[in-house]
């Protein structure tokens, strides 16, 4: 059986391995050999810090940092282990979430999923400003500690691993070659995502008026590369720059499905709306995820194109625009080269992909064509919900005695329609356009196919022209078996009608033949080797384009699904602040009912007054001022100025509504309280 071996460190905690399977599945014996080794360090520091509980939380962003703590974990003492089960403790991925709760800590964080997302986690989360203490290796990048350190949450960082050349590596190999009966083993290398590279977009600006105006944004990247001149890099790039990277990297690397850059010809440009603040940030976010796709693969990261586009000022419009101009005309002349020529052998396992993705972008564009369906629907909501607090303000402008309520309900729907905006343009300037962009990464998936096809188009045209001088020239050298056809016969006459020597003529076309075949088998060698590496590479690409797939769908499913959550939260607390107005405008509504106090009370009245007015003579109901006192448990209550302030209180010493229609059904003159 053959054997396959990876080049990776397996997982400790990774039961059973996920490439192990693979392999196995597909009916191959498989084996993880090492390249890299860990080496544990400074761990009498470690045991120091531990035991000195200085720190206000714990970080560690891989599962060897933790297996660092785990070697020195055992010889700290109770106390201190007792201080540091109590703090936070914020890690990356659930790897190590196993050992790190076997040592009592409860970990947060996980899915975060890298440095950058761990920052922001640990802001919103962390009750201090630190110190936390960083469990490093040797390699780590500064992401973490420049994001907190902008937050102004410090962060004291101790290496507690080095990464280097495994020094067994080769041992490990021959062994591993001869276990799997690989005499010439060629291991296979999967795609990792690259994590050198932190790139982000910002700050857009306008240059120029009319139809020479542009935008430029700058573009950051913060890197541990030794190739870049600086850890931290700015350049200021416009929209051709990228077209620009765009097409050079399709040329270095045409079997690498790119992410899609955001598309030029759209409604904003023939509507004049392309400078709009909109129209920028939703292209100023579609240029940073463009940048953040392609910095993750592993051969882009490192490529000298992209640190140029990065770093470099040499990058003129002039030249943008020729590389533009050359790529159209390349694709023309492909496009008519290629227009009546078929792939005679496809492979199933390619037609499978083809029709994986298309369905994957019938999906996305169903998707994207519901969402902003259902993105109009809920802009009319928010439209009709803020007419209708404009007509609860405008009705509290009309009764006046509970304008106060009625106008503070108001603000609060006009609230609620801000919070319902705010979501309705993150999800078109976020989740929208990841859909968008994905779909056309779908497209460069089906272009990279096509190219692969056109590969093998090669090198099927080229045997079969092979094949055809093969064919002349053996007619050439037999030329006594006949099968040249009524063509050949009148050739040959009209040969010696010219006075040809016909045998001389057999044997110059034999040797032009010869040369011509011996020139095509080199050309179909080569077109069979080119189409056979760029399969080879494909399978790799189609393999990392699977699992970034995956990968982002989860992250931004849920970042929607947080979106939403938080919205709906925050919709919550306004509805809640809602309750208590209603109620305020239902007591409102009893003073006024009971009073008459907006009605008929002028002001700087007595609650005395108000029983004058509402129940006739004074001294005439004594039976009310009686059963008044009782409830108010008060001798001077009818002195108390009659502001709302003092109504509200009269009113809410009342044991309830009945008892005050008791008192008034018990007055001899049933004056009139309701």
């Amino acid at each position: 059986m053959s054997g396959i071996l990876f080049l990776r460190s397996a997982k400790d905690d990774e039961e059973p391995d996920a490439f192990i399977c693979a392999a196995q599945k597909e009916g191959f014996e498989a084996e993880n050999v090492s390249v890299l080794s860990s080496v544990f360090v400074n761990e009498d520091t470690l045991s120091l810090l531990l035991e000195q509980s200085l720190q206000k939380g714990m970080v560690a962003t891989s599962s060897r940092a933790v297996n660092a703590l785990r070697r020195v974990w055992d010889g700290v003492s109770a106390d201190a282990k007792a201080c540091w089960k109590k703090r936070p403790f914020f890690t990356i991925g659930p790897s190590a979430i196993s050992t790190i709760e076997q040592m009592g800590f409860t970990p947060s964080g996980s899915e975060s999923g890298n440095a950058s997302n761990l920052a922001t986690f640990i802001v919103d989360n962390l009750n201090s400003s630190g110190p936390l203490l960083f469990l490093s290796g040797d390699k780590s990048l500064n992401i973490l500690q420049e994001r907190l350190k902008e937050a102004g949450i410090s962060l004291e960082s101790i290496m507690v691993y080095t990464t280097g050349p495994n020094p067994q590596f080769r041992c490990q190999y021959e062994a591993a070659a001869s276990t799997n009966n690989i005499p010439n083993a060629r291991p296979l290398v999967p795609l990792t995502p690259s994590t050198a590279l932190d790139i982000s977009v910002s700050d857009p600006q306008k240059h120029g008026e009319g139809t020479s105006a542009f935008v430029n944004y700058l573009v950051t990247t913060k890197t541990s590369l030794e190739a870049f001149s600086s850890p931290v890099v700015s350049v200021r790039r416009r929209f051709q720059d990228f077209a620009w990277l765009h097409k050079a990297l399709s040329d270095e690397y045409p079997y690498v499905i790119l992410a899609a850059l955001p598309g030029k010809h759209r409604l904003e440009y023939i509507t004049g709306d392309r400078f709009s603040p909109e129209f920028i940030e939703k292209r100023k976010v579609s240029l940073d995820n463009y940048l953040k796709r392609v910095s993750r693969h592993p051969l882009i990261a490192k490529s000298q194109i992209l640190r140029r586009f990065l770093e470099s000022n040499e990058i003129v419009p002039e030249f943008v625009a020729k590389a533009a101009q050359a790529h159209v005309l390349d694709n023309i002349s492909d496009v008519l080269l290629n227009a009546f020529s078929k792939i005679k052998h496809p492979d199933p396992k390619y037609i499978e992909f083809k029709e994986h993705v298309d369905k994957f972008q019938e999906t996305l564009i169903s998707l994207e064509r519901l969402h902003a369906r259902l993105i109009r629907s809920e802009t009319e909501l928010e439209l009709d919900m803020l007419e209708f607090g404009g007509c609860i303000t405008t009705l509290g402008l009309m009764e006046t005695q509970i304008t106060s309520p009625l106008t503070d309900f108001g603000t609060i729907l006009r609230n609620l329609c801000t919070l319902m905006r705010e979501r309705i343009n993150h999800e078109d300037l976020v989740y929208l356009t990841n859909i968008q962009e994905y779909i056309g990464h779908c497209m460069s998936a089906k272009e990279t196919l096509k190219t692969r096809d056109q590969k093998q188009t090669d090198f099927e045209e080229l045997s079969v022209y092979l094949q055809n001088h093969i064919t002349d020239r053996e007619k050439a050298l037999n030329p006594q078996r006949g099968g040249g056809g009524i063509a050949s016969f009148l050739s040959t006459k009209m040969q010696e009608l010219q006075g040809v020597d016909t045998e001389r003529a057999r044997q110059t076309k034999i040797i032009k033949l010869s040369g011509k075949i011996t020139e095509l088998q080199e050309a179909v060698q080569a077109s069979e080797e080119m189409s056979i590496a760029f399969n080879k590479e494909l399978e790799r690409e189609i393999d990392f384009y699977e699992r970034i797939k995956l990968d982002d769908l989860k992250t931004d499913l849920k970042a929607y699904v947080d979106n939403q959550v938080l919205f709906y939260e925050k919709s919550l607390e306004y509805w809640d602040q809602i309750v208590p107005i209603i109620e305020n405008i239902q007591q409102s509504i009893l003073i006024a009912d009971h009073l008459g106090w907006f009605n008929t009370v002028k002001k700087e009245s007595t609650i005395g007054d108000i029983i004058q007015i509402r129940g006739g003579d004074r001294d005439g109901n004594q039976i009310v001022r009686l059963k008044a006192s009782e409830v108010l448990n008060g001798d001077n209550w009818e002195t108390e100025e009659a502001t709302e302030e003092t109504l509200m209180e009269w009113l809410s010493k009342q044991a309830d509504e009945v008892a005050l229609r008791r008192c008034c059904a018990e007055s001899s003159n049933r004056a009139c309280l309701i």
